[in-house]
């Protein structure tokens, strides 16, 4: 044994190159193993991981509400059918009709951006108490009222989410509204004191002062008003309305403002039934949080192409889908305003809201021609807390934040910044909203017509989740029932990726054929010029009368010092090429991807980059080489 080591010592550099040979062998051997190991494991864990969408922009069946609005694309009547179609469809995984509740919890308040208008609704009906400093108007009986804030007493306000100006400093709050009273007044007069429930939509930055309107939008009322043709001695009597029509209130106690001779408590407890149901359901929605119930939350338009993405935390797992986990994820300036972290939990009492349909400018339509011609877009809110009984009470454990744009507006496809997402069984129960009536208005041979029309679910509720790589086959599958270009497909970047790592799959098992095939022949000319040597050194040792076994054993240490320091240098030099390798190669393929959340956690997870294989790539290498070498000694 000893005479075998001297061996090594005595030829030095031809040792050092047989080492050297050797290691670099097994380092490039075990790295091209480890990438192609890689490889094939994010292919079969991405089929997983992913979720291809398909989605139908309802709103393409529709009639929309505004009265310049063009007829839709398609039936209304085959909207159903189509959902059923896709339902049964041998190429999909499952649909997700989601479900839309309400949460109230006294200690949490909603959040709302005024870059968002439309996802204030309902949050910014706020309650305001102050005294009417000056009136104003303006054509088609449009009136102003401002008023200075009492702070001391009864108001509840929206939280904006904005850096400045400084919200709370704000002193004054501009009160616009159509409605007048039952003798054609303004329902403001100034030095009085009112308690005013208003929709606060916007902030005077010139005057620094909230806007406030009593008619959302200026849409009438019915319920409450009346369309009122004015007489010529109306004309007379009040010049300043400049049109030939108003709209006068039925009855004075409903409009949304109340003269006060004390403060508003002292008001509120003489019993005044109305009022006090308007304070609290103003109070309880204020304080509410939109439950969105999926089976999936990447099903989910906004999270499937990553408009809206999990920021800290997780995402909600299969399992706790399927077991119906009281977890859910919050929008992260959500849990910012209300002081709550990841590992907390929010309890709610939920209750089921109606919803109110509008209709918005259209910016850039995130999907397809939703709306054709038109020029807005309808879009869905909830009502709020209305008196409605609560139905359950919840307690969800906070596991992971989302975030999305703070200007993205509420619409068909775009949850608000309100929302709680929780899987569908986590609340028992059929919550799928009920249908809504809406008011269709159409300009008609010069005449305003007004008609009303059923929606039998709230718009961008439907997905229907297709197995990965298949939307070409139920694309086809659905034209040929008569319902093909209906559809709008969604797959995280499935497509793109799954080729990205079929490429890197057939690059790995080239590069292995490759590394195997110079393993083998540097394998070869190291046994070969070992044993070529060894061979005068077996003789002399047999002649001098060592046994055959001691021999073997002696030169059989010599080979395996070469390949144990060979293989340790190859095993280092491979772990720390590898892990650089594999960063790479991610930074590569995530390198112009919109969506890469998922394929991120996918090849970056320690169960598929795990070194292991580089290891027992090498020892497997080491063992081979002394089995060779054992068998030819």
């Amino acid at each position: 044994m000893s005479y075998a080591l001297k061996r090594l010592y005595r030829t030095p550099v031809k040792t050092i190159i047989f080492i050297l040979l050797i290691s670099l062998s097994a380092s490039a051997l075990s790295i091209s193993v480890g990438m192609w190991k890689y490889s094939y494991d994010s292919i079969k864990h991405s089929k997983d991981a992913f979720t291809t969408i398909g989605i139908l922009r309802e709103l393409e069946f529709t009639e929309q509400i505004y009265k310049n609005s063009v007829k839709p694309k398609y039936d209304y009547e085959l909207l159903s059918k189509v959902k059923q179609a896709a339902a049964s469809s041998q190429y999909a995984k499952y649909t997700d009709i989601r479900e839309y509740l309400m949460g109230y919890n006294p200690d949490m308040t909603s959040i709302g951006s005024q870059a968002a208008n439309c996802g204030l609704f309902p949050y910014a009906y706020s309650i305001i108490t102050g005294v009417c400093e000056s009136v104003g108007y303006s054509n088609f009986a449009n009136y102003y009222a401002i008023i200075k804030i009492d702070k001391d007493d009864l108001n509840i306000l929206p939280n904006f989410v904005v850096e400045s100006p400084k919200y709370e400093d704000t002193e004054y709050i501009s009160i616009s509204g159509t409605s007048l009273t039952t003798d054609l007044e303004f329902p403001f007069k100034a030095g009085e004191k009112y308690i005013i429930y208003a929709y606060i939509g916007g902030y005077d930055f010139d005057n620094k002062r909230w806007q406030g309107n009593l008619n959302y939008r200026n849409r009438s009322n019915t319920d409450y008003e009346e369309y009122y043709v004015l007489s010529e001695d109306d004309k007379k009597e009040h010049p300043e309305y400049n049109r030939n029509f108003v709209y006068k209130i039925l009855d004075d106690s409903m409009l949304p403002c109340h003269i006060l001779s004390t403060d508003a408590q002292s008001f509120l407890d003489t019993g005044n039934e109305k009022w006090n149901e308007v304070v609290n359901n103003c109070r309880i929605t204020k304080r509410s949080t939109e439950i969105l119930l999926t089976d999936d939350m990447y099903s989910i338009y906004s999270f499937n192409v990553g408009d809206a993405f999990v920021l800290t935390g997780r995402a909600i797992r299969n399992d706790e889908y399927e077991q119906g986990a009281k977890v859910c994820l919050i929008n992260s300036l959500f849990t910012y305003y209300n002081d709550l972290d990841i590992g907390d939990k929010i309890k709610l009492s939920v209750y089921e809201s109606d919803f109110k349909e509008d209709y918005k400018m259209i910016g850039s339509p995130p999907v397809g021609e939703a709306a054709g011609a038109n020029d807005t877009e309808d879009y869905f809110a909830p009502l709020g807390y209305k008196g409605q009984d609560f139905i359950a009470e919840v307690e969800y454990e906070i596991v992971g934040t989302y975030s999305i744009p703070p200007s993205m507006d509420r619409g068909e496809l775009i949850i608000s910044q309100n929302t709680l997402i929780a899987p569908s069984r986590s609340i028992e129960g059929d919550f799928n909203t009920k249908p809504v009536e809406a008011e269709v208005v159409r300009s008609i041979d010069g005449t305003i017509q007004r008609f009303k029309m059923e929606r039998t679910s709230i718009p961008g509720s439907f997905s229907v989740v297709i197995e990965n790589g298949k939307t070409e086959e139920f694309e086809e599958e659905m034209a040929a029932l008569g319902y093909g270009g209906m559809f709008y497909y969604f797959d995280q970047n499935y497509s793109q990726i799954s080729g990205i790592l079929d490429g890197y799959l057939k690059t790995a098992s080239f590069i292995v054929l490759i590394s195997i095939l110079a393993w083998v022949c540097i394998a070869a000319v190291f046994l070969s010029i070992y044993m070529i040597s060894s061979r005068k050194s077996l003789a002399t040792m047999l002649s001098l009368g060592s046994g055959r076994v001691k021999a073997f054993i002696s030169e059989m240490t010599g080979i395996s010092v070469i390949i144990l320091i060979a293989s340790i240098l190859g095993l280092v030099a491979g772990m720390i090429l590898y892990g650089k390798v594999i960063n790479q190669t991610i930074t590569l393929s995530l390198e112009g991807l919109s969506t890469s959340t998922v394929f991120y956690e996918v090849i970056n997870s320690e169960a598929i980059r795990s070194p292991k294989v580089v290891w027992l790539s090498v020892i497997m290498q080491a063992a081979a080489l002394m089995l060779i070498a054992a068998a030819i000694e």
